[in-house]
């Protein structure tokens, strides 16, 4: 249970803001400034959004086992599953294009994937909790890739 644990902090908030800003300020450092700015504003409306389909669907948290993670609020959407296909997802698609090569994309998606899995392990998310999720998050992420995307192909 250590490991999953271990996995699902990864997806909480403190993790994920510390990740965010120092990818940020990495990005603005370089003079990469859409990223800068993109990042933590398509990482923060994604949180909005996925907060208030949580309260729109207001499913409650499965009971099957003793929940295994300390957690308080609704259920569908998973958040940790969202929130770190955001992130994540959109990091990979930043540092993929930057070096032209899948595996930054690939290793981010092995996180996702763990991280929504560590959910349903833990007892706190039924599966389709977590599939709500990523899909919530990949949708971010491909949006905002799609805007790094387009400014890349007007230079060019």
């Amino acid at each position: 249970n250590r490991f999953w644990l271990w996995v699902t902090w990864i997806g909480d908030t403190g993790p994920r803001v510390a990740i965010t800003a120092a990818a940020s300020v990495a990005f603005a450092y370089r003079r990469h400034w859409r990223e800068a700015i993109l990042l933590p504003v398509v990482t923060a409306v994604e949180v909005l959004f996925n907060s208030g389909l949580k309260l729109l669907f207001a499913r409650t948290r499965p009971a099957l086992i003793e929940h295994l993670d300390q957690v308080v609020s609704l259920s569908y959407p998973s958040g940790h599953s969202a929130h770190s296909a955001a992130l994540f997802l959109l990091l990979g698609t930043f540092a993929a294009a930057r070096v032209r090569k899948a595996w930054p994309l690939l290793s981010a998606a092995a996180i996702v994937i763990l991280i929504g899995l560590s959910r349903i392990v833990l007892g706190v998310h039924w599966p389709s909790d977590v599939v709500g999720g990523w899909a919530v998050g990949v949708g971010f992420a491909l949006l905002g890739s799609s805007v790094v995307s387009a400014r890349v192909r007007e230079r060019h």
